[in-house]
């Protein structure tokens, strides 16, 4: 049973993931980040139970490649940040920190009953993740 429950945590985290990569992206590259941003907050917590299993589950590694590729549109999308010149550091540790936060924003949206989140916290973190690391003009 628990590899059922496996597969169709990847199958949703990888149709998921051709969703995201098909969006259209802007002139904005920071605005395309947020966009992706809110998508995986909305993905998380229509799919909790795919979610805390594909990120907390004891057997990750059956997942790795479908995580891989969504680290992958990650970077991608920051790369874009840094190539229009605002970004702060380098684009690896800006993924790891944006993808540390959003799975973790997701994690503790889903660990709260509706009536108790606040509606506020995933774009306070994003917000935060913004200042400490983006430029908010080009260079």
């Amino acid at each position: 049973m628990q590899g059922l429950f496996e597969a169709v945590a990847r199958d949703t985290l990888a149709i998921y993931a051709r969703e995201k990569a098909s969006r259209p992206l802007t002139n904005d590259p920071v605005e395309d980040l947020r966009r992706a941003w809110d998508l995986h907050i909305a993905f998380g917590l229509a799919h909790p139970d795919a979610f805390a299993l594909l990120f907390s589950a004891p057997s990750t590694a059956a997942y790795k490649p479908v995580i891989r590729e969504g680290v992958a549109l990650l970077r991608a999308l920051v790369a874009r940040v840094a190539e229009a010149g605002r970004l702060r550091v380098d684009v690896a540790h800006a993924t790891n920190l944006i993808h540390a936060a959003g799975t973790g924003v997701q994690l503790t949206l889903a660990a709260t009953p509706a009536e108790e989140r606040d509606p506020r916290l995933s774009e306070t973190i994003f917000e935060a993740i913004l200042a400490a690391h983006h430029r908010s003009r080009l260079a």
